[in-house]
């Protein structure tokens, strides 16, 4: 009986960890795309700005 309440909770912690694995990884993935945003909207606006000056 002890086991089994030990096993169930074993099982239900091993499933938290999967979502905020997801969750993390999610948020990584979000992070890099916002730095190669950032980075597009800054040589946009140098390229633009370059080829307005010249």
């Amino acid at each position: 009986m002890i086991v089994d309440v030990l096993r169930e909770q074993a099982r239900s912690y091993s499933e938290k960890l999967k979502d905020t694995a997801f969750i993390q990884d999610s948020r990584v993935i979000v992070d890099v795309l916002r730095e190669q945003a950032r980075s597009y909207s800054v040589i946009y606006t140098l390229n633009w700005s370059i080829n307005f000056i010249c």
